[in-house]
Parts: structure tokens; sequence; C-alpha cells
């Protein structure tokens, strides 16, 4: 399941409280639904409802361009610290592109140079709502204004959401360029000559630490995010059977609460039950051969043998007694 982390999430609460100026127990209520205090990460189904949310709140139909108005360096974490040491925007975009999921897993944006006519194309990994992309996109020109210390104007932006003429006017104006609605791409094009000129903050031996930092980090949100799901499969894959096999005794080998195990796995859109399924959906074949029913309930942690019967008739089609008979009916050199 693709994440943003808590802290450009958290930006958001920082808005509705101190620009939007949301009553304190409306903030509350918010921060609580979707535990952004607690979260490392959080989902981007919750980070939508929660732009959602702003949007209802403020009565703002543009309610993601303000908030990429209001962006900050350090709402991008250590990758806006990255992006502020650059010597240039070409510097800055090759960083955006490597490390942009550190920050929040949006979707996949790609640069292209044409003559004097460059590109940024953002591709959503999932359909995502007109809030999510504007803030987005209006983030990115925010910060390198104030890094080129400049109102730079773009040759076009062009967004996959209607808006109305109202909506369309005010990006205009405030992009100082074209806006087209309802197009195939999301996009910004602006000059090329761009790409060269230099940052005021530009501090190329704190980019060169802040780069091996943001490799670090991305090597680490990798690893967190792919490695508890393979964690738990090769552990339960290791197990020579399945016998009173459950979350507790599996969170205890990784070293974790059961709360914790469960709130990671769901990140990925799985439960330990899942995990479990599938490991004893790839042993019951194998076992019915060589085991009577009773048995191979005990060994796949079942504690009654209906249970067994139930699943494994949802995975074949048919009953384990069924397979069983099948079996015998096959000759052995056909195995």
């Amino acid at each position: 399941m693709k994440t943003t982390s808590a802290l450009y999430a958290q930006s958001v609460i920082y808005y509705l409280r101190h620009i939007a100026q949301i009553a304190p127990k409306a903030i509350y209520c918010i921060e609580q639904r979707y535990s952004l205090t607690k979260q490392q990460r959080i989902t981007i189904d919750n980070y939508a409802a929660l732009l959602r949310e702003g949007a209802k709140a403020t009565q703002d139909t543009l309610f993601g361009f303000s908030l990429g108005q209001h962006i900050q360096t350090t709402d991008y974490g250590v990758l806006g610290y990255l992006i502020e040491s650059c010597e240039n925007l070409q510097q800055a975009v090759t960083s955006l592109l490597a490390f942009d999921s550190l920050v929040a897993e949006l979707g996949n944006a790609q640069f292209e140079t044409d003559g004097d006519t460059a590109k940024i194309l953002w591709f959503p990994f999932q359909p995502l709502e007109k809030q999510v992309i504007l803030r987005n996109m209006t983030a990115w020109v925010t910060t390198t204004r104030k890094l080129l210390n400049s109102a730079l104007t773009a040759n076009q932006v062009s967004f996959t959401f209607a808006l109305c003429k109202k909506e369309q006017l005010a990006l205009e104006q405030w992009f100082n360029c074209p806006v087209e609605s309802n197009h195939k791409l999301n996009c910004i094009s602006f000059p090329s000559e761009f790409l060269t000129l230099p940052f005021r903050s530009n501090d190329q031996s704190l980019f060169q630490a802040l780069t091996l930092e943001s490799k670090k980090q991305l090597v680490q949100f990798s690893t967190h995010k792919n490695n508890l799901k393979q964690q738990v499969e090769s552990l339960l894959s290791a197990k020579p059977n399945l016998i009173q096999c459950d979350q507790l005794r599996v969170a205890s080998a990784l070293n974790m609460s059961v709360r914790t195990m469960q709130r990671n796995l769901k990140q990925d859109n799985v439960t330990f039950m899942t995990l479990l399924n599938n490991e004893r959906k790839k042993r019951v074949k194998s076992l019915i051969i060589q085991h009577n029913l009773i048995q191979v309930t005990s060994l796949l942690g079942y504690i009654e043998q209906a249970t067994l019967s139930k699943a494994f008739k949802t995975w074949f089609g048919i009953t384990p007694s069924q397979f069983k008979a099948s079996v015998k009916q096959v000759p052995e050199d056909e195995f």
C-alpha cells in the first residue's frame, strides 16, 4: 500500500490551525481520526481523505492549491534540505526524481527536455483527487520560486481534472501562465534556461552529505516497507508445522508487539491471517497425501477438521477427502 510521510500530512494540520484558523476542536478530531501524532507514515487513502476534510472545513475548492502555496522546505523532511542545497534546478529535479518517495508515494515524476522547453510530467500511481494533485504540483513551483528568489513563470500548466472558470482564472493568475484542465497529463512546462539558474542557497558540500543521507533513508524505507511481510512469510515457511502458530508467537519472534506487526502489515494491505492461510495452502496437499485428515488438521494449526475442509474447498473447489481419493487413483510415477 502506498503511503506518505506523517510530516507531509502534519503540515496540512499546521495550515488548518495557523493559516486557515480552523477551530481547535475540529483540528483535534481530525488528528485523532487519522492518528497523525502516532504514525511515521499514513496511507495515501487517508492522506486524500485528510485533504477532503480540509477542503470542506475551509470551504476552499482549491484547498490543495492553497496548501501548495504555503509549503515549507521542512515539510519535505531530508529531501527538502537536499533540494535547498542544490546548485540549480537541474540538480534539484534529479534529486526529486530519485527521492520523492521519501515524502509521498503519490506518483512517478518524469523529466523531459525538447530544445528551449523542459517538462515535468507526473503520473499518479492510482487515481488521485483534485486536491492531492493541486498540492503536489503547486508545491513544486512554490519551492522553486523560493530557491531562485524570483517569480518564475512557466510556459503552461496542465491538470487531468476539471476546473470551473473561476478556479482556472485563480490558477492562471498565480502560475502566471495558461492553465489547462481535463488534460491527458499533469504537466508543468517551462523554459529550459531555468535549469541552470543558480540557487541562492547552493551548498555543494551539504548537498553531498544529504544525498548520502537520502540514499540511506530510501534503503531503510524500502527495507521497512517490504521486509516485514517477507520476514513473516519466511518465518512461517521455516516452521516444521503450524501448531500453535499465532500472532503473539510470530510477533515475539520478530521482536515487536502484535499491534505493531498488525499496523505495519496493514500498510502493505495484508494481514497475518492471510499470510498464515497462504502458508497452509502451500502445505496442505502434500500433507494430505502423507497423513490422515485429523493429523493434517493439527499440523496446519487448525482446531477443527471442518475448518480445514471449508478452507480446502475454497482454495481448490473440492473437499480434502475428494482430493485424497483422486490421488490414490493416480499411478505413483506421475507424481
